[in-house]
């Protein structure tokens, strides 16, 4: 700072108008050059802090979207396997009903054909073994009706021969 140097030097010599002259003519024009760079600079400044919020504001509505895209496509991806689920869930429970229908109208044979290890494969062999359980039920039934039968014609016959006897006796 040389024209601060030559402002001092003139007062002390006692020239005011050289202090003064040299004040505005090499002083002020750096100090306005000054001011000019710290404006420019500013302003510079200002720039950057203005491209930096809207790359920050893009930036921002960038992950809203793609979180929102990816959220979309969850909700697509749940959606779909909730379908799915239900589907499965609909084709188990419309076999276990045919399964009781078929026990329920009289066919001790019929089986399901799911062998699945969730609660519907549970489900479908315990009906598979309530049906086994009611058909060894109507086949003991049926043998001890067979054998009832059986000693009853016996009893029949046996009384026959006993009435066939007894006339001939009389």
């Amino acid at each position: 700072m040389a024209a601060l140097g030559k402002i001092a030097k003139s007062r002390e010599a006692g020239d005011e108008q050289a202090a003064v002259k040299a004040f505005e003519q090499e002083f002020m024009p750096q100090v306005e050059a000054y001011h000019k760079g710290v404006d420019e600079f500013a302003a510079l400044q200002g720039q950057r802090l203005n491209a930096s919020i809207r790359e920050q504001q893009a930036s921002e509505w960038t992950v809203f979207w793609t979180g929102n895209a990816v959220v979309a496509v969850l909700l697509m991806l749940a959606a779909v396997l909730m379908v799915r689920l239900a589907s499965h869930i609909k084709a188990r429970l419309r076999e276990s009903v045919e399964l009781a229908h078929a026990v329920a109208g009289g066919d001790l044979t019929a089986r399901s054909r799911y062998r699945g290890g969730d609660e519907f494969g549970v489900l479908m062999r315990s009906m598979d073994a309530m049906a086994e359980s009611l058909g060894s039920v109507v086949r003991n039934v049926r043998q001890g009706s067979d054998q009832i039968s059986g000693a009853s014609s016996e009893i029949a016959q046996g009384n026959q021969d006993l009435s066939e006897r007894t006339e001939r006796q009389a």
